[in-house]
């Protein structure tokens, strides 16, 4: 008998249904492979693999070492067990499945990253309908929960103390620093030879992105090249470092780790008025080189510096301790449910937050996922979460827990404003007698006694129109004297609250404790059997600043080889631990780890100085390399992981946008302020301000959770509601056609024409002008051959040999409009959308 395709899809359908539920009864049953047509495997890798496979296995996948809610998502099997809500596909009530219902952003919502479109969630529907036909073999293995062998885990590299690494000496011409002779020594036992090092040009581009974020102008180009200064390459780096621009492109890796945002997101998307105070804390102190563990401990326990029962910092300035203050913004800054009406739950999910913030930011570790269980990967337990969790439980984060909830902000001390503030209530009240002294005398004159039912009104009905007057001029000027009332400025902050020690809850459920109430303590693994592991030192203290100074301690394992892999990241494309916020078992391990510690070691003995670990880094043989390859070293390398070449990386949105700008003298270098919408144009006089908009150093752009710019998500702006180490790399036909369509690229294109035309001069000129600003060299012969055909509209002259070209394109005079059009493609090119 011959079955129609529609038959079989059927008949089908229901053996998978009929298989599924017998292999929950019988788990042996799911080692036999399940019955789907060609179509429906056809549909499984068309419409719905590529989707798991690009939003889903980060988090739910073996590769990844990843199950959260112990849901593996990357096999057929995982996807029938499901995870710790049960079963993630229903075959019986299809549309009741918990995929669906994530999918959907009903009381699951996945993926966090944002809801997927109506397409790809009726293909999940459709795919469940049919059965879910999976292909996939692979097994489902979930990874048991063991005893943590805590004598094996204190082995484990991150948990050493540094070691006392000594450099290599080397007579090798190649290396410059200690750097090198670390990277030399390990390439050389791979036999593996570095590339050529990179050309002045190519370096100070380079450079100049890397730490400032915008491009060196033609002038800086063109002295560089032609410096024949024996230390140019040192004291450029110093200019760069003492630039306020330097302070805004590393102050902007700060808050992607951060989470900052201006707007609080989550249910209730209100504004955060001063939040712009913690980051123009952030970019100060990358500019005024604050010491890393002054700068741990600021963020966490600022306002607990503040003390005058403390000698160091009795005495403290008040710009001082609005800078404190402003800093614990850190704690305040991420998201919050403020509409969830269990106010428990959202205090919970508050501290969950700040947790697992501050253990991937300053520690490289995830102990957010100690919160429901001990940690399925690192030796963390759920008792170490709840002991950090008293201190956080301790601190004061939320001004009131009303049925908005709303986050704490501070008053910043300034003796000025409240000097103010006493000028100004003097007044008000000379202004109040004035007004009660006049009216006194008004009821006296028209004989209306003050113990009669409502005088005033008597008294203004007998008033004239002259009496009236003068009474309503002094009720004004008292009005707008009370309105006019001076304020402190507030900032985003925590403060100390009355401590409150928390029991481990049962699978993170806040309405189920189990044991005792946990003092404050650092994680088991990190403890030295001293004092120090307890962190409350007093019973009115949460345990905070305790818990900062032991984060800051030069002994702290990890605290100094997390930051110092932050900045070779910034300046590689990837730390030498390239999970910059994993730090565990599970994490990547270190491709240099003598290289590391050798860093990690330098940076405190340095005095924690992040300039002085970004001069090293940059004036190394490892980092003037170029980005060229050789087929030897790329077949033994493919990942440069034995770094024998530097890596081509693309421009963030910041610098892109800044760049773009900057070249044609269009960008406001103010530094600090509130934050400014991408749309506000900054002088409305300006032909180009509304076509624009700000034109404000992207940093200082309005950062929106839920109503992000365009331009901004295009390029991989980060994900504002979580801590992001490191953004990622998409390559999409959009990106070119947003930037082919935008009116900022098209703008600065036009006005990039409309500067080198009206230089004068012919076009070789002006494509040494053009390309001098767009790539920071001088034109190729190969980009004068192009122009050249370009500019004379025949056919041939492509093909003309580029000795004939050179002397034909001086002799050419192309319209502004022509320019135009070249300016904007040169625009478009890699070579600037990439540091080389």
């Amino acid at each position: 008998m011959i079955l129609s395709s529609s038959v079989r899809r059927v008949l089908s359908s229901k053996l998978a249904i009929a298989c599924f539920l017998v292999s929950l009864a019988f788990p042996g049953f799911a080692r036999y492979t399940w019955s789907f047509d060609e179509d429906q495997v056809a549909f499984f890798e068309a419409r719905i693999r590529p989707v798991l496979v690009e939003h889903c296995y980060e988090c739910h996948s073996v590769r990844s070492g990843e199950s959260k809610g112990g849901l593996l998502l990357d096999s057929r099997k995982g996807v029938a067990q499901g995870g710790d809500s049960g079963s993630s596909i229903d075959l019986v009530n299809s549309d009741q499945s918990l995929i669906l219902n994530a999918l959907r952003y009903d009381d699951l919502k996945m993926p966090p990253s944002g809801k997927l479109s109506d397409q790809v969630i009726d293909d999940f529907a459709k795919w469940i309908a049919m059965g879910a036909p999976d292909p996939r073999e692979e097994a489902a293995t979930v990874a048991p929960s063991v005893a943590v062998d805590w004598e094996q885990a204190k082995t484990f590299w991150s948990f050493q103390p540094r070691s006392k690494v000594i450099p290599t000496k080397t007579s090798s011409t190649w290396c410059r620093n200690p750097i090198d002779s670390f990277v030399e020594q390990k390439r050389n036992a791979a036999g593996v030879q570095p590339v050529e090092e990179a050309s002045r040009a190519t370096w100070l581009r380079r450079v100049y992105i890397d730490l400032v974020g915008i491009p060196p102008t033609p002038e800086e180009s063109t002295a560089f090249e032609h410096s024949k200064e024996p230390d140019i390459y040192e004291r450029t780096v110093d200019a760069l470092l003492a630039s306020p621009a330097y302070g805004q492109r590393w102050g902007r890796y700060w808050l992607d780790l951060a989470r900052y945002a201006d707007s609080n997101g989550a249910d209730e998307n209100h504004t955060y008025p001063v939040a712009w105070r913690y980051r123009d804390y952030v970019v100060d102190s990358f500019n005024r080189d604050t010491p890393y563990d002054h700068f741990v401990r600021e963020q966490l326990a600022g306002d607990l510096l503040i003390s005058s029962s403390n000698p160091q910092t009795s005495s403290l300035s008040e710009v001082e301790q609005r800078r404190l203050i402003a800093a614990t913004g850190f704690l305040v800054i991420g998201p919050k449910m403020l509409a969830e009406q269990d106010k428990p739950k959202l205090v919970a999910d508050l501290v969950d937050e700040q947790i697992d913030t501050v253990g991937k930011v300053f520690l490289g570790l995830t102990i957010g996922c100690a919160r429901c269980h001990d940690h399925k990967f690192d030796p963390i337990l759920a008792s170490d979460y709840y002991a950090l969790a008293s201190v956080f439980h301790s601190t004061k984060s939320m001004e009131h827990l009303n049925h908005v909830a709303q986050w704490n902000e501070r008053e910043l001390p300034d003796s000025e404003i409240v000097r103010n503030m006493a000028v100004h209530d003097a007044k008000t009240e000379q202004a109040n007698l004035q007004l009660q002294q006049h009216t006194s005398d008004l009821m006296q004159k028209h004989a209306i006694p003050a113990d009669v039912p409502e005088p005033l009104k008597q008294l203004e009905s007998v008033l004239n129109d002259s009496e009236k007057e003068s009474l309503a001029k002094l009720k004004q000027v008292h009005e707008e004297l009370t309105k006019s009332r001076p304020k402190l400025n507030k900032a985003m902050a925590v403060k100390e609250s009355e401590v409150r020690l928390v029991s481990v809850h049962v699978r993170g459920n806040h309405l189920q404790m189990a044991g005792e109430p946990l003092a404050p303590a650092v994680p088991t693994i990190l403890r030295k059997g001293t004092e120090t592991d307890t962190l409350q030192m007093a019973p009115s203290s949460s345990g905070r600043l305790e818990l900062a100074n032991w984060i800051a301690d030069a002994q702290n394992p990890l605290t100094a080889r997390v930051m110092v892999n932050r900045i070779w990241q910034g300046h590689f494309g990837s730390g030498l631990v390239s999970t910059g916020s994993n730090f565990g078992l599970r994490g990547q391990l270190p491709t240099h780890p003598e290289l590391l510690d050798w860093l990690a070691n330098t940076f405190v003995e340095n005095d924690w100085s992040i300039k002085d670990l970004h001069r090293l880094i940059v004036l190394s043989s490892t980092y003037r390399m170029s980005t060229g390859s050789n087929s030897d070293s790329e077949r033994v390398d493919p990942e440069n992981r034995l770094l024998w070449r530097q890596n081509r990386r693309r421009l963030e949105i910041e610098p892109l946008r800044d760049s773009l700008l900057s070249m044609v003298a269009l960008l406001d270098t103010r530094v600090g302020g509130e934050a400014t919408a991408a749309s506000a144009a900054p002088d409305a006089r300006a032909v180009w301000a509304s076509k624009i908009g700000s034109a404000r150093r992207t940093v200082y752009l309005e950062v929106n959770r839920a109503a992000m710019s365009d331009f901004l998500t295009t390029f991989d702006f980060v994900e504002p509601g979580v801590s992001v180490d490191r953004r990622p790399t998409t390559i999409v036909p959009h990106q070119a056609l947003y930037l082919m369509n935008h009116p900022l690229p098209l703008e600065v294109g036009r006005q990039l024409a409309n500067q080198i035309w009206s230089q004068g001069g012919n076009d070789a000129e002006r494509l040494e002008q053009v390309a001098r600003r767009v790539y920071g060299r001088s034109a190729t012969n190969v980009e004068k051959q192009i122009i050249q055909g370009v500019a004379s509209s025949r056919k041939d002259e492509q093909s003309a040999a580029i000795s004939d070209s050179l002397d034909s394109l001086e002799n050419c005079h192309s319209s502004l409009e022509t320019w135009v059009k070249i300016c904007r493609a040169m625009l478009l090119t890699n070579e600037f959308l990439y540091v080389e």
